[in-house]
């Protein structure tokens, strides 16, 4: 058992002391490229927080990184008792080197869904499912998006699959994914599939 003293995961807290952090067990199996977290940073993606720490991040090494995400293991939540059940964050990683840890919060996610909510058009929903039949899929790099979409929903908001058409893919910016319906209106999506 690792002692919760042991391990900083403050939110938004660039730890850089390979001691202080998770421990690579808490693995999610998510990544992201720095070029996405460029792309994310440049287009106000991100919670507020999550910009300034990403830039931060971004500043720390002109090198490729691959930010790999981790998770607070559910048995272990009872020994971190300062922590919602909402922890998760990203191992920072450089020519197959941990060079940094960060965790993030529920309001970065949250912001992530509902900002691509504004571009999942209402005509691309193709069927409506009870959120059980989106849980067997495999959410191996949406875990936090996921997560965010469950806190976000309200009664009455219903889950459905999305799909851009076909001249999307044609030219190469196609997308699918789920969306969050709430009174006709889509109110969150998750990027499941894009080209």
């Amino acid at each position: 058992m690792i002692p919760p003293e042991s391990l900083d995961i403050t939110p938004y807290r660039i730890v850089t002391d390979i001691n202080l952090m998770p421990p690579q067990s808490w693995f999610g199996g998510g990544d992201t490229s720095r070029h996405h977290i460029e792309s994310g940073v440049h287009h106000n993606s991100f919670s507020h927080e999550s910009i300034r720490c990403w830039q931060s991040i971004l500043a720390m090494t002109d090198q490729y990184f691959t930010a790999y995400e981790w998770f607070l293991p559910t048995e272990l939540r009872p020994h971190f008792p300062n922590t919602d059940y909402f922890a998760a964050g990203y191992f920072i990683v450089v020519n197959e080197r941990i060079i940094a840890s960060v965790r993030t919060d529920l309001e970065d996610a949250i912001h992530c869904i509902t900002r691509q909510a504004t571009t999942t058009k209402k005509e691309w929903l193709r069927e409506s499912k009870p959120r059980e039949a989106f849980e067997h899929r495999e959410f191996i790099r949406l875990k936090r998006q996921w997560f965010g979409m469950q806190v976000y929903f309200q009664e009455g908001d219903e889950y459905w699959s999305y799909m851009s058409g076909g001249d999307s893919w044609e030219k190469r910016a196609g997308r699918g994914g789920i969306a969050l319906v709430r009174n006709q209106k889509i109110v969150a999506s998750i990027i499941q599939v894009m080209n």
